[in-house]
């Protein structure tokens, strides 16, 4: 929901949504004038959802994909990188698990390592996360690739207890 409230997409442009789940983010990128979106999930369950989701909105410009991270665009570059990766450094022991842990967080490590092969010049690159997550090391990651975290938003669930976070990674 957040991440939906922040990003900008140009008319026009070719959007890559990691770790896409239901595929919201995917179709409002589509919703808010993209030419065309990526949409790629691990969990087979997810791909589902979010084929079905843009089926229901007839959102012909949504491609969904099962597979992990940037491998199943291997040759494609992007106007904008969108990625909501699991944010706990906890094992998960099965596809759904995946969604909200990863071991080490070597998704978003992976992220951070490889998202400039898949950006454009003057691309867009949008992260989520959790203040109940490890926001130093993606502070640390950040510094590592010599980006900056521009937060964008905040939200807090319900019961107080818990922020999600918005931000959009800046060349320092």
């Amino acid at each position: 929901e957040l991440m939906c409230e922040v990003i900008r997409i140009p008319k026009g442009a070719e959007v890559l949504d990691l770790c896409t789940g239901t595929g919201a983010i995917a179709m409002k990128a589509a919703q808010l004038g993209a030419s065309r979106v990526v949409a790629i999930d691990l969990n087979p369950e997810a791909v589902k959802s979010a084929l079905l989701n843009a089926e229901k909105l007839i959102l012909t410009q949504i491609e969904v994909l099962e597979g992990s991270l940037f491998e199943p665009v291997k040759d494609s570059t992007f106007d904008v990188i969108i990625i909501n990766p699991p944010y706990i450094n906890h094992i998960a022991n099965d596809k759904t698990e995946i969604c909200f842990w990863d071991e080490d967080n070597s998704v978003t490590r992976q992220f951070f390592s490889e998202y400039k092969t898949y950006l454009r010049p003057n691309g867009k690159v949008y992260l989520a996360w959790g203040d109940f997550a490890d926001v130093g090391m993606l502070q640390n990651l950040a510094s590592e690739h010599n980006v900056q975290l521009k937060l964008l938003g905040s939200k807090t669930t319900p019961d107080g207890q818990e922020k999600f976070l918005a931000y959009e990674l800046q060349k320092k």
